[in-house]
């Protein structure tokens, strides 16, 4: 996840846009260098909450997934909130897990940073909320600690929360993993 600080708006126009299809979805229609081209098929959803999650594939070549959701601002969870979750990930190297359960606790807060305790091993770590963008999480490379307080290798994280699921990205060099997080009933 380095370099995920280059990451910056697209402020070229024109940008696109939607054409409803027969599935009940929609493509983005590019509106710039490849005029008329297809370039994205998204559906659309609403979580629990009633926030709007779009999913959208590329198409053509090269393929990949986006997800977009409304960029707000992340509220900080105060000091001994606890959240309980299930897990799912897809990592390159051993492909798909099975559902894990695990919860943390918030054990510090400092600026816009949070430190949480994980339930499974006491393991630590902290993340930056509203970063790089405000809606998104930020672990570093690195910023966890054993149960003891040592340090602990683990890979740098961007986490895009979207009330009730988590969606999170890591990894470095050839290794890299996506999750999916869904919190509990009851839990927050």
């Amino acid at each position: 996840m380095s370099g995920y600080g280059s990451c910056a708006v697209d402020t070229v126009t024109p940008y696109g846009h939607l054409v409803a299809t027969p599935d009940g979805g929609a493509d983005w229609i590019d509106d710039g260098s490849q005029a008329g081209t297809a370039q994205f098929h998204a559906v659309g959803f609403r979580n629990a909450q009633g926030n709007i999650l779009w999913i959208a594939t590329v198409l053509g070549q090269g393929g990949g997934v986006g997800v977009f959701v409304p960029q707000t601002t992340l509220p900080l969870p105060a000091v001994g909130t606890a959240s309980a979750f299930w897990q799912r990930i897809v990592d390159n190297t051993t492909g798909l897990s099975a559902v894990t359960e695990d919860s943390h606790t918030i054990t510090a807060l400092n600026g816009s940073t949070v430190t949480r305790t994980f339930a499974s091993d006491s393991h630590s770590d902290v993340l930056s909320f509203n970063d790089p963008f405000n809606g998104m999480r930020h672990r570093a490379a690195n910023a966890c600690t054993t149960s003891t307080g040592a340090a602990q290798n683990c890979s740098a994280t961007l986490q895009l929360p979207m009330g009730g699921m988590t969606l999170a990205w890591s990894g470095s060099g050839a290794s890299y993993r996506v999750s999916i997080s869904v919190t509990k009933p009851g839990s927050l």
